[in-house]
């Protein structure tokens, strides 16, 4: 049996548009395997957009592609120029391929493998979210045509692994590595902080308000109107609301609370990362309207509750509804400000979500857990391969 034999050293390739900071350190826990080499090929960062590179790639190895544009329908499309001859000259035998998000270097990887056969290829996306319309029969045809091509599969989420099997890939062969984010340096941050909300609202300058945080981009895909219509509804109920991030909408987010006589609406901008905790800290819950993954494990590491609509099917895995947070049922104003306002009124029941859901961090979801995930992927991707090839 293949999968008996001593592990192979193994060359992974790693294709992704961009190396960002909040998966630097999965990719360090992967790379300080012992039967690993790994490299990471990527590109520019992409233009007025929150696709960019990491400043400091520490100890990976990391070869960066010049990169052009292309813009698609609605889409823009990356193509980093020279990726099968740098390919060729690391001669992997696993690639890991970032899915449709990268899609040109998805199609060299394929082309890659047709001219190298004992190559395995693992397909990492998010596998599809949750109330995202299907698509047509021809785009899925295509999809699973192209899917049918890998040896594994690897996506973020439940959710994402049921999207898959939906299409056509092997359930034995779709695993999840949890898409969290580096839950162990928040819950470290977390634990040295030792002031309470009152002393850290009065230290941000915050009223001593039951206050919401959101955390992440201020673009369309969050709907951060319908939060901000929310607090306008809640603006009597000593209820603050704090939006730490950037974005293209927040200018005209801003001048919509303005007008609507918000002042219980505050826009942070970004923040590091012992800054971000303090408002973490000085937060009793955090509401997500739209779209978005690994702030959610964020926030339930800093120990309060999280409300969700449809993000990126990681909740299915993460929010425990009323246990852990709350699952929104339509994501509607009435529905968000609704939730807000019970939670406040019922301040033991959200403390008691905040706790269990920072148990639930801490005692199974980490980058660590996501690497050990993907290396066992890329593992049996490379034996089934070997084995297939001796057949």
């Amino acid at each position: 049996n293949a999968y008996n034999k001593s592990p192979p050293q193994m060359r992974v390739a790693v294709l992704q548009r961009v190396l960002p900071e909040y998966r630097k350190s999965l990719f360090v826990h992967l790379a300080s395997r012992g039967d690993i080499q790994m490299r990471i090929f990527i590109g520019e960062d992409l233009p007025n957009s929150k696709v960019k590179s990491t400043l400091n790639f520490d100890s990976l190895d990391v070869m960066l592609l010049p990169t052009r544009f292309f813009k698609f329908f609605r889409r823009i499309l990356l193509h980093h120029k020279g990726l099968i001859r740098a390919l060729q000259e690391f001669k992997p035998n696993v690639i890991l391929c970032e899915g449709e998000s990268n899609i040109l270097s998805y199609l060299k990887a394929l082309l890659y493998r047709l001219m190298n056969p004992k190559v395995a290829l693992v397909h990492w996306s998010l596998g599809g979210m949750p109330g995202e319309s299907h698509t047509n029969r021809f785009t899925h045809f295509l999809k699973r045509s192209l899917l049918s091509s890998f040896d594994m599969f690897l996506v973020y989420s439940s959710y994402g692994r049921g999207r898959l099997i939906q299409l056509g890939c092997p359930i034995d062969k779709v695993k999840v590595a949890f898409n969290v984010s580096d839950t162990e340096r928040h819950l470290e941050l977390y634990s040295k902080l030792n002031l309470n909300k009152e002393q850290v609202r009065a230290q941000l300058g915050l009223l001593n308000n039951f206050t919401v945080i959101y955390v992440g981009s201020i673009d369309e895909d969050k709907r951060l109107r319908e939060l901000i219509l929310s607090a306008a509804k809640l603006k009597n109920s000593k209820i603050s609301l704090i939006l730490v991030g950037s974005g293209p909408l927040k200018r005209a987010l801003q001048q919509f609370a303005n007008e609507l006589g918000l002042n219980n609406v505050h826009f942070i901008g970004k923040l590091s990362w012992s800054e971000l905790t303090r408002y973490y800290r000085a937060s009793d819950i955090f509401v997500l309207p739209g779209r978005g993954g690994m702030v959610i494990s964020e926030s339930m590491a800093h120990g309060i509750p999280v409300v969700v609509y449809q993000a990126d099917g990681t909740e299915d895995d993460l929010i425990r509804d009323r246990s852990t947070g709350i699952c929104l049922r339509n994501g509607t104003v009435d529905e968000i400000s609704s939730t807000i306002l019970w939670l406040k009124s019922n301040p033991d029941i959200s403390k008691k979500m905040g706790k269990a859901a920072q148990t639930l961090i801490k005692e199974g979801f980490s980058q660590l857990k996501s690497a050990n995930a993907i290396y066992d992927v890329l593992l049996r991707a490379a034996l089934s391969t070997e084995h297939r090839n001796r057949s």
